[in-house]
């Protein structure tokens, strides 16, 4: 969730982060979905307390978390 008049600036920070998609988003309702990548959790919940810290984000909360080892992602398909 993005503070009032902060939706253009919080948009462009999450351009400029590496291994991060902005997913969906509804400017009318200063909301954000963002996809993040990370070699582990802890990396994960690093970054998401890096987005809580950014002025103008009222909250960022992780939704879902899905991993995998690095011998299943070998894995042909």
């Amino acid at each position: 969730l993005v503070a009032e008049g902060r939706w253009q600036a919080i948009n462009a920070y999450f351009h400029t982060l590496e291994h991060t998609q902005i997913s969906a988003s509804d400017a009318a309702q200063n909301k954000l979905v963002v996809v993040l990548e990370a070699a582990s959790l802890r990396e994960t919940e690093d970054r998401i307390n890096a987005i809580k810290d950014q002025a103008g984000v009222v909250s960022a909360t992780m939704v879902y978390h899905h991993s995998e080892t690095a011998e299943e992602l070998n894995q042909p398909l």
